[in-house]
């Protein structure tokens, strides 16, 4: 199947697309009782994927809802859009891989970057993340995978925080973004708390431990590690990331002496975050 049709030939007169009122076509009445309140078209058809895929991860429960009978969220409501070409069936599946391999795999400490499965794999088997993991995973969340933040269930506890990490509210800094190499580095600079909850790559030693995708077959080999098999290839790697390389590949880390290891913030912290404005790391 081609990917695309070849253009017309040259000299063809396309006119004006007719417009229903010229083609004799009156609106439809809509009953306002209809669990397909939309409209036709590409754009109509996007909007709905996106709600129901990311704003409202409606999903996640397709096969607990499907069988609804009232309102607009038990089901995908797609098959008008496709029926008529206005999606594709690509499209669809392109988006649902894209879904799982993101979201699904977040939460599940499945991402493929070792300090944010550490984290989430800590949250998801005790219902416990440190403050420096929630902000690192929420930031990675946003900014990183690029979902939609506001699905957590508590919003007055949790939405001042979400705010912050999205770069809005009281303190709007739209390019806040955590680096999470280098907030590893700072904070587990010898591996420890990946190691203990990322048991595939225990064997990994000293700071390579947080970007495996950089090692070597090699290497990996002998740490008995198999990315894409044993431990995932990461979801997404940000440019700003390869500017902690050199802290990686060298035998001890700037912060040796982080207050993980020595019950006290190191002085020299460094930036917390990455600013595409100002090019910091």
């Amino acid at each position: 199947m081609p990917e695309k049709l070849k253009p017309l030939p040259s000299g063809i007169d396309l006119g004006d697309l007719p417009t229903l009122e010229r083609l004799g076509v009156k609106d439809a009445p809509t009953n306002r009782r209809t669990a397909f309140p939309f409209s036709g078209g590409e754009t109509s058809g996007l909007e709905r994927v996106k709600r129901y895929f990311w704003d409202s991860n409606n999903v996640a429960k397709y096969k607990e809802t499907r069988n609804g009978l009232l309102g607009e969220e038990y089901s995908t409501k797609l098959s008008p859009w496709l029926a008529h070409g206005c999606l594709s069936p690509r499209y669809i599946f392109a988006e649902i891989k894209k879904y799982e391999s993101a979201r699904i795999a977040n939460q599940n400490g499945q991402t493929g970057v070792p300090f944010v499965d550490a984290n989430m794999r800590e949250l998801k088997e005790t219902g416990w993340m440190s403050n420096r993991g929630r902000q690192n995973v929420a930031s990675f969340l946003i900014k990183d995978l690029g979902l939609d933040w506001r699905l957590d269930h508590d919003v007055c506890s949790n939405y001042g925080n979400w705010n912050y990490s999205a770069g809005i509210g009281n303190d709007p800094r739209e390019n806040r973004k955590f680096n999470m190499v280098k907030q590893g580095l700072d904070y587990d600079p010898k591996g420890e708390f990946i190691r203990t909850w990322v048991p595939e790559l225990a064997e990994i030693r000293g700071a390579m431990v947080h970007t495996p995708w950089k090692m070597s077959l090699h290497d990996l080999g002998k740490a008995g590690v198999s990315l894409g098999e044993y431990y995932p290839n990461p979801v997404v790697v940000a440019p700003e990331w390869s500017r902690q390389d050199h802290r990686v590949t060298s035998r001890t880390t700037k912060h040796k002496n982080a207050w993980t290891n020595q019950g006290r913030e190191p002085k020299q912290r460094g930036m917390d975050f990455y600013f595409k404005s100002n090019n910091k790391s």
